[in-house]
């Protein structure tokens, strides 16, 4: 009898379990809600930015429906933050990145190729980092 009941319990809490693994993920599609580059948002910031991260480790960006960029990424979440290198095979070097997820808000800082990896959420003046906060798509959106 308690060995069944443990197995109940335990196949009942499994998909809540599994759900809440799927909010920490940075897979799925991501819309931008900010974007700051050294202190400032960008001067050309219209339209809907989205970032999609595939689980073969593809990415692509897109403004406004069209597409702008595709490319690759990789993780290391055992770092603390979280690290992610897009790009991580260019010739011209990848660009590195820390990143936090915190229910459905993605907090990413991109730093520029060959420079060092950001090492906070922030993007002040005059640092080599662009800060962005994205929402989660889900199936409404």
């Amino acid at each position: 009898m308690q060995a069944t009941l443990l197995i109940t319990v335990l196949a009942l809490g499994a998909p809540a379990l599994k759900e809440k693994g799927a909010k920490t993920t940075i897979l799925g599609e991501w819309v931008a809600e900010q974007c700051i580059v050294s202190g400032r948002p960008p001067a050309q910031w219209k339209g809907e930015t989205r970032w999609v991260f595939k689980s073969d480790g593809a990415r692509s960006i897109s403004k406004g429906g069209q597409q702008l960029v595709t490319g690759t990424y990789s993780i290391d979440t055992r770092k603390s933050p979280a690290i992610l290198d897009l790009d991580p095979n260019a010739p011209a070097g990848s660009y590195p990145c820390i990143y936090k997820i915190e229910e459905d808000t993605l907090t990413l800082n991109v730093g520029r190729q060959k420079a060092p990896r950001p090492e906070a959420f922030d993007s002040p003046p005059g640092s080599l980092c662009t800060l962005y906060v994205f929402k989660r798509v889900t199936a409404k959106d």
